[in-house]
């Protein structure tokens, strides 16, 4: 694969600071295997401990706290995600992971099972990839580097040619070229942050099939929001299966 994989690592933050000091150093040795785990294969791991952890950035408002991670987010490949512990903020983000239609690995300890929500653990909406919970804390991380590629055989990363990636791409590099985050195009169009993430990824929908924005939708994200070129937009538009512009 060209482009570089991204996992966005969902941890409790503020569960940390009303445990011991020596849970609390059992727990971030934890998120640090863990992150490890991923990095072993080919990911970069975004965390928020190390972003947006209220013990060293408390000076950061919710506000603040909100669009760092959910920016980070709605860029990622896949979430892992530990649930041991209560956390409305990784209850938050998972539920906005489902949303956008990212694949999720859910991690707890087994001494921890009795307290995770059903909710958490439910696979109906095909976005959980695998569940690791029948570990103790310290075995977690190891379970995840031996389970990887089992998990990996369900993201579909590969580029594949039997699915319209040129136009896919087109957006995806443009955003990058204004550094414009999906929250911030959202913003811009008026549209469900996790809707556009499914739009810029050619995501397919529940029964298999590329999701296909209305065409008045695509002109507003390529020339408004995107700023982009004549010839570029037709290309997107005929990409998801409208008529181009006129001319090109």
């Amino acid at each position: 694969m060209n482009e570089t994989k991204q996992v966005f690592f969902s941890q409790p933050l503020r569960a940390l600071r009303e445990s011991s000091s020596t849970d609390e150093d059992r727990y971030r040795k934890f998120y640090r295997d863990v992150a490890d785990a991923c990095q072993k294969h080919g990911y970069i791991v975004y965390q928020p401990i190390e972003h947006t952890d209220p013990a060293k950035a408390e000076s950061l408002g919710s506000n603040r706290v909100y669009g760092i991670n959910m920016d980070k987010l709605y860029e990622c490949d896949l979430m892992v995600a530990y649930v041991g512990l209560s956390s409305n903020g990784v209850g938050a983000e998972v539920q906005a992971a489902r949303s956008a239609n990212i694949p999720l690995i859910i991690l707890y300890e087994i001494e921890r099972e009795a307290y995770v929500s059903r909710m958490m653990k439910a696979e109906v909406d095909g976005n959980v990839i695998g569940i690791i919970g029948q570990y103790p804390l310290e075995e977690i991380a190891s379970q995840l580097d031996r389970q990887f590629e089992q998990f990996e055989q369900h993201l579909e990363l590969e580029e594949s040619t039997d699915k319209p990636i040129n136009h896919i791409q087109i957006l995806q590099n443009r955003g990058r070229e204004l550094n414009l985050s999906q929250r911030a195009i959202a913003k811009l169009l008026d549209k469900d942050p996790g809707y556009i993430n499914r739009v810029l990824k050619g995501d397919e929908d529940k029964k298999g099939k590329i999701n296909k924005p209305d065409r008045d939708f695509l002109l507003m994200l390529c020339l408004y929001a995107l700023k982009m070129n004549l010839a570029d937009t037709s290309s997107v538009l005929k990409g998801f299966g409208h008529e181009g512009l006129y001319g090109f």
